[in-house]
């Protein structure tokens, strides 16, 4: 857990705490960046209840875009999560992963934006001779 959590929040956690809250604070009075991110946040949720990788996909773009634009803030924060959050820590999982899968099917849970692209769980396992198939939720 201190390794994933290390991942995401590299350094002193209170000053990493501090200047969060700060950027929240002072975004909100913006509006309309802190609104933005807001609703691409929510929105995460619905893209993943849809089940649907193309919706995924369609918003990982609309976040890259929305980040291209934002504060330097934003913009050191989105580096981080594809460059340490996903790309990282995919490859540091795709290693204990197939250690685990090797003999047997495996289900295996993770957060949404670790699925698709590139350097996303699906591709690097299916590069490792895997084959993935998404399991049917039944609402």
């Amino acid at each position: 857990m201190s390794e994933q959590f290390e991942m995401i929040m590299p350094g002193d956690l209170k000053e990493n705490a501090t200047a969060l809250a700060e950027y929240c604070r002072k975004e909100k009075e913006k509006d309309k960046e802190y609104t933005q991110f807001q609703t691409l946040t929510d929105a995460l949720v619905e893209v993943y209840r849809s089940q649907s990788m193309k919706r995924l996909i369609e918003y990982e773009i609309q976040m890259d875009a929305f980040y291209l634009n934002a504060s330097p803030y934003l913009q050191e924060i989105a580096i981080h999560q594809r460059k340490v959050l996903l790309k990282a820590r995919n490859m540091n999982w795709i290693t204990k992963l197939t250690g685990l899968i090797k003999d047997k099917t495996t289900f295996i849970a993770v957060g949404v934006r670790h699925l698709p692209g590139e350097n996303g769980l699906i591709t690097l396992l299916q590069k490792e001779g895997y084959k993935v198939e998404p399991v049917e939720v039944k609402r």
